[in-house]
C-alpha cells in the first residue's frame, strides 16, 4: 500500500492545481450560489480530471486495493480459526447487527463486506450491540482479555 501511495502522489503532481481548486468548493449546504460556484469549478476541471483518472495506470491500483482489503479480512478470520483447539470444534461469532442507514446511490457501510465474509466462514449470529462491549447480555459477566502468543497486543473477547 505504501508503494501505491507513492505512485498516487507522483501521478497527482500534475493534477495538483485541479485538485486544489476542487477542494476549495463544496456541493453541500442549502445556499444555491455556493452550489452554482461548485458546478462552475467542477465543469472547468472535469475534462482534465476525467482524462487522468480514467488512464489505464490507475486500474491496477484499484484492483490491488480491493485485493488488499480482502487479504486483510482473510488474515483476520484465519487468526480467529486458529483459536480452535480441535477441528471438531465450531467457532460461533456474535456479530453486531447495527447497520448505518445509507443514502441512495451511496456505497454500503464496510460492515456489510465484513459480515458476509464472517457468515461465509463461521456460524454468525447477529446481536444487538447495546452494551455488548462490556458485558454478556445473558450472563452479565464482563468480557475477558485473551492473550495470543504472536499478537503484539491482547485481543478482547
Amino acid at each position: 500500500m505504501m508503494n501505491a501511495r507513492k505512485k498516487i502522489e507522483m501521478w497527482n503532481e500534475g493534477m495538483k492545481d485541479h485538485l486544489e481548486a476542487m477542494s476549495e468548493v463544496t456541493s453541500r449546504g442549502a445556499d444555491f450560489q455556493t452550489f452554482l460556484k461548485f458546478m462552475e469549478v467542477r465543469a472547468a476541471h472535469w475534462e482534465a480530471l476525467w482524462k487522468e483518472y480514467t488512464n489505464r495506470r490507475w486500474a491496477p491500483l484499484r484492483v490491488n486495493l480491493y485485493c488488499g482489503k480482502r487479504r486483510a479480512l482473510a488474515n483476520f478470520f484465519n487468526q480467529l480459526s486458529a483459536l480452535k483447539e480441535h477441528k471438531s470444534q465450531r467457532l460461533v461469532v456474535a456479530y453486531g447487527a447495527r447497520r448505518w442507514a445509507s443514502k441512495k446511490r451511496c456505497a454500503p457501510s464496510p460492515t456489510t463486506r465484513a459480515y458476509k465474509e464472517c457468515a461465509y466462514r463461521f456460524v454468525t449470529i447477529p446481536i444487538d450491540e447495546f452494551r455488548t462491549t462490556n458485558t454478556h447480555h445473558q450472563l452479565g459477566c464482563k468480557r475477558q482479555r485473551l492473550e495470543m502468543k504472536s499478537a503484539s497486543r491482547p485481543l478482547r473477547i
